[in-house]
């Protein structure tokens, strides 16, 4: 981390192209004295953000730009990846980054099931799903990423939380949704392979969107959590059936077990952890 000056932080906003030059200058020109002051006086005309501003007098140099588009926050965190809010410098679109941590992709294998995974369904544009814009590597991070449009706030499982079981006649219209979503995807080649109530997203009271497309099944399981526990039980699924992971019959599966679950407020699994094999081969025998 190098040595934080007005000269070094205007450097560093110019090669990132984070604002216009002689608005910087003249911030800096108007408090030559504090660099505090000129940066604040960045963030409360919109020049900045708080979140570029706190990296910028903390003598940070990289992690501002993928591509076109320029961080502008951070949207959270996961063990695969760190996400942020961004914004595309040519359309002045607001997107979503998800940057994969770079353990994960310093395996070249990782790198092209990433591919295989993602690429059939980049710039596929539905009503209900959450976009991928872009599969990219920007060569001056190391860093693989997606870049995909704004998601939905709210997932299935808090909307469940705050407003109770679904009736059935939303249950039906957001399995229809969902459905037609596999569908259109499965046209593409694609599937979503991590359907569950945290992946599926709640627009308004009668629209939903997919998340999280074949992505987080192309890394390995390192932690535990509801997101880890539904990988183990597709792969346990996959296995019991002699099924491919990125089989379509597996997200009908789990698709149907979301649904049961905002129903009846019982997961039909049985809570968190994946079961026996055994027990997914009697629920549902898919066959190869």
């Amino acid at each position: 981390m190098s040595t934080v000056t007005a000269q070094s932080i205007a450097h560093t906003i110019a090669k990132h192209q984070l604002a216009k030059q002689d608005i910087v200058q003249a911030a800096f020109a108007r408090h030559p004295d504090s660099t505090g002051k000129a940066i604040n006086n960045l963030v409360k005309s919109g020049t900045i953000t708080p979140w570029q501003a706190t990296r910028l007098l903390s003598g940070e140099t990289q992690g501002y730009r993928f591509g076109n588009h320029v961080l502008e926050d951070r949207a959270g965190s996961t063990p695969l990846a760190r996400i942020y809010k961004a914004k595309d410098t040519q359309t002045g679109a607001d997107a979503r980054i998800i940057a994969f941590r770079r353990r994960h992709t310093a395996d070249i294998r990782q790198v092209e099931s990433l591919r295989s995974a993602v690429e059939p369904l980049v710039g596929w544009d539905h009503p209900n799903t959450v976009s991928i814009l872009k599969l990219g590597y920007e060569p001056h991070e190391g860093q693989h990423y997606l870049v995909t449009a704004i998601p939905p706030e709210v997932t299935l499982r808090q909307h469940l939380e705050s407003h109770g079981k679904l009736d059935p006649a939303d249950a039906l219209i957001f399995l229809e949704q969902a459905a037609g979503a596999l569908v259109a995807a499965l046209g593409r080649k694609g599937t979503h392979q991590d359907l569950g109530l945290d992946t599926i997203l709640v627009q308004s009271s009668d629209c939903i969107k997919l998340d999280h497309w074949g992505w987080p099944a192309c890394f390995p399981i390192t932690t535990t959590s509801e997101t880890t526990d539904r990988r183990r039980l597709y792969m346990a699924l996959a296995e019991s059936s002699k099924t491919q992971h990125a089989d379509t019959r597996n997200d009908i599966f789990f698709l149907g077990c979301a649904i049961h679950q905002a129903l009846t407020g019982i997961d039909p699994l049985g809570g968190t952890g994946a079961p026996p094999a055994d027990k997914l081969d009697s629920m549902i025998p898919l066959g190869p």
